[in-house]
């Protein structure tokens, strides 16, 4: 927007004097807002204002931008301790810079309510209607922010789900190097004794030998797409993951190991219906998860506990229009970067039968993350002074996941193939909402006052979902012994793997994954 050519239609401004941050402290959105229409109508205010048409805008981000930017421009005010004059045309004095900026863009949101109640100056007025008003306050919201924590949380899963992958095959007696972390010619669960599986170093009646090392590779790439609400806007996704492990047999029963990945994810938000909106965000991640896993013919209890970190790159889009010719409208772009660190700990218990070549196996899970979103300041790229000051952001999940895994082992002649099936229901513990903390970063220094956050509320989440697994494996080479004292090796499978997210409202999450298997 041209901050240069400001005009201000002065004879018909009153503005309550006093600083509102002396009157209340409350950070709960209702009560903040119910407080400052209070304090409007205490004293007698000759115009209208943002807070005139709270309860009237789509949603709660929009009656939260409106008390906000409402709260900004009394701030900034002189008359009530502030730096800008309301006469004031241009940027000067302690009014300049990207303080006056923000003290211009509010002046015509509070304008174009004045307008549409018919009380108060309206020169620097919208000119557009009350939808255009709660859309022009939802750019400057930063709702779009609620969508790191879908990337952290898709992070997370997709190194658990590895993971599982990985104890599966475990169980299942597999050793040496895998790309997918899959033993396709092996059992799935617990159903054959240990040393038929050739679990540890020892060698089983045959004399078979077996390494205590092993190794894998996973690759993935999934996508997904989220439908817009009036919390959260509309966007598609995808990205990939990398995994590399090692572990290390402690006999027949215990396995101990290390598993680290790394992510890349891109999201791009859509314009849907009145959600209008633009821009981006890139994530890089890193994961380390330390396991443990016991297990007996049948029974298994795996613990694991991780460590991930996510960088996010913010591309945020403002811009809305003004249907007064004397007003410019808005198009901008900030961007931000911010870290995320995420602690998960996960422990599974479940019980595997066997009937001939089918496999069964119930398992119950507990998962739990704390995740710690680094509070970050943007930079508005044409100094229109729409950067936004976000706080830190704290998260939790707690999952209980029951599930059911089968498997069925096809020994034709030309090689063998293992398909398999895998349910899930999980139940969410941690669904409420939240709030995104955030505030004009030119009006930060002004006032201690919290009514100038945007707290903007995210969706809940759904406290079940599905989710459903599926893949085949083939053996390409059969593992051989060289020589009577050598270790088998050599063995070489390949998979495909598809997992899907079912009945999580406003989301779709589809993850394939391809690979091959070596044994050293």
């Amino acid at each position: 927007m041209d901050a240069d050519p400001v005009r201000h239609n002065g004879g018909n401004h009153h503005s309550c004097g006093g600083d509102f941050s002396t009157n209340t402290t409350v950070a709960i959105r209702i009560h903040r807002s119910v407080m400052l229409a209070a304090l409007t109508l205490a004293c007698g205010s000759a115009h209208a204002s943002l807070l005139t048409l709270q309860g009237q805008f789509d949603n709660a981000v929009e009656e939260s931008a409106a008390v906000a930017n409402q709260a900004t421009y009394d701030a900034l005010l002189m008359t009530n301790g502030g730096p800008c004059d309301p006469r004031q045309r241009r940027s000067q004095g302690s009014c300049s810079g990207n303080v006056f900026n923000v003290f211009a863009s509010t002046r015509e949101l509070v304008e174009t309510a004045n307008e549409l109640t018919g009380r108060g100056p309206t020169e620097f007025s919208l000119g557009v209607d009350l939808q255009g008003l709660g859309t022009a306050l939802r750019w400057t919201a930063g709702e779009e922010f609620s969508a790191q924590e879908s990337l952290n949380a898709d992070f997370v899963s997709g190194q658990l789900s590895g993971l599982a992958t990985r104890m599966a095959a475990l169980r299942s007696g597999a050793s040496g190097f895998q790309l997918g972390g899959l033993a396709p010619d092996r059992e799935l669960v617990a159903g054959l004794p240990a040393a038929a599986r050739g679990m540890g170093a020892s060698a089983d009646a045959a004399g078979e030998v077996y390494a205590p090392w092993g190794g894998f590779l996973t690759a993935s790439y999934g996508y997904g797409d989220r439908q817009a609400t009036g919390n959260e806007d509309a966007f598609d996704f995808d990205g990939h993951e990398l995994s590399a492990g090692l572990d290390y047999r402690i006999g027949n029963r215990w396995v101990a190991g290390l598993i680290a990945g790394s992510s890349e994810r891109e999201i791009d938000f859509e314009l849907v219906d009145q959600y209008v909106v633009d821009g981006g965000i890139s994530s890089t991640g890193y994961s380390l998860l330390a396991f443990g896993l016991f297990h007996s013919d049948t029974l298994y209890v795996s613990l694991a506990a991780g460590w991930q970190t996510m960088e996010f790159e913010t591309d945020r889009a403002i811009k809305y229009p003004s249907l007064n010719p004397d007003v410019a409208s808005v198009n901008t772009s900030t961007v931000s970067t911010t870290d995320s660190q995420s602690w998960s700990w996960n422990a599974t218990v479940g019980y595997g039968f066997r009937f001939a070549a089918l496999a069964v196996e119930p398992y119950l899970k507990v998962d739990y993350t704390d995740t710690t979103v680094d509070g970050f300041t943007e930079a508005d790229i044409n100094n229109d002074g729409f950067e936004l000051a976000v706080a830190q952001q704290d998260i939790r999940s707690l999952e209980t996941v029951v599930g059911l895994r089968a498997q069925y082992t096809l020994t034709p002649r030309f090689g063998v193939f293992t398909p398999y099936l895998d349910v899930q229901w999980h139940r969410q513990f941690e669904a409420d909402s939240r709030d995104i903390s955030a505030r004009y970063d030119a009006a930060t220094g002004s006032t201690d006052d919290r009514s100038l956050e945007f707290l903007v509320p995210t969706d809940a989440q759904d406290p079940q979902y599905y989710v459903v697994s599926a893949g085949v494996s083939a053996v390409l080479r059969g593992a051989r012994q060289r020589g009577p004292d050598d270790a088998i090796s050599g063995g070489l499978q390949g998979f495909v793997a598809w997992r899907s997210v079912q009945a999580l409202e406003y989301f779709s999450h589809e993850v394939f994954s391809v690979g091959l298997r070596y044994e050293f």
